[in-house]
């Protein structure tokens, strides 16, 4: 069993509550499968929310997280799904994207799970799309565990060996916008002085 990742690490723009294992035991019966470790140790930190600015990296694309689902309605929208036919059961929403196709009206991307058996991530690009269409269904990790592992931050966020060279570069042009006025006066003074 994998370890779960801090949560804190990622930046969130709002978070859910902590569930009790009474309210998971319950989520546990509505949909009627054991809920899968790091899912349910997540869970028991904070119930979804908004993520601010991480991505995740999916056949060579990168992809923009606009969230994850609260329990009950990563539940509900899976129930709904599969009653339409439109989704295997055992399978639940967990996190949703933005809508990169609005103009052509698919439907946002969206992250679900398997809960009922081996608890791999997947990521359905079109949501019209049949749940066992290759171009369209794929797997983006082997658990709940290592799909967070897998977020990080796009472009101009910092990595802590990075952040000490970032610091040194502000630092050094800051000394260097100092001296060029500096350089100025100096010339001005000098043409002044030829002047009198």
């Amino acid at each position: 069993m994998s370890k779960l990742r801090n949560v804190n690490e990622l930046r969130w723009r709002s978070r859910g509550p902590r569930l009790p294992d009474t309210v998971l035991d319950a989520v546990t019966l509505k949909i009627q499968a054991s809920l899968p470790p790091t899912y349910r140790e997540y869970l028991a930190q904070m119930d979804g929310g908004r993520l601010a600015n991480a991505t995740f990296t999916c056949e060579g694309r990168e992809w923009i997280m606009e969230g994850i689902y609260p329990v009950a309605e990563a539940t509900d929208r899976g129930a709904k799904l599969q009653k339409a036919g439109k989704l295997p059961e055992g399978i639940i929403p967990i996190a949703f994207l933005p809508d990169i196709n609005a103009a052509e009206r698919k439907g946002p991307p969206v992250v679900f799970m398997d809960v009922a058996g081996t608890g791999q991530v997947y990521i359905r690009t079109n949501t019209r799309a049949r749940w066992g269409e290759e171009d369209s269904v794929f797997v983006i990790a082997k658990s709940f565990g290592a799909f967070l592992d897998g977020l990080g931050h796009p472009g101009g966020e910092l990595k802590p060996q990075r952040a000490k060279a970032a610091k040194k570069k502000t630092a050094a042009k800051k000394k260097t916008a100092k001296k060029k006025p500096a350089a100025k006066k100096k010339a001005t003074k000098k043409k002044s002085g030829k002047k009198r």
